[in-house]
């Protein structure tokens, strides 16, 4: 489940982005040089964005990507 959560998350935060950046699907799918568009956005067939699909769509929308990974409550260093 906590899976299912990171990646409603980033694609949330994907379609935000695009949002911000007034962008259609379309325009984007264009600089994306992709006849989909933003595959994830209409839920027709379940999949996650690469890193490298999310860099090349924060670069279009003039954008930084940036992954962080949170330390967990518990873990022993």
């Amino acid at each position: 489940m906590e899976r299912l959560d990171a990646e409603f998350a980033t694609e949330r935060a994907l379609v935000e982005l695009r949002m911000r950046g007034n962008e259609t699907q379309k325009k984007l799918a264009d600089k994306l040089n992709t006849k989909t568009g933003l595959y994830f956005e209409g839920g027709k067939r379940p999949c996650f964005p690469t890193i490298s699909y999310i860099a090349k769509m924060a670069d279009a929308l003039n954008a930084d990507a940036e992954i962080i990974f949170p330390g967990r409550a518990g873990l022993k260093k």
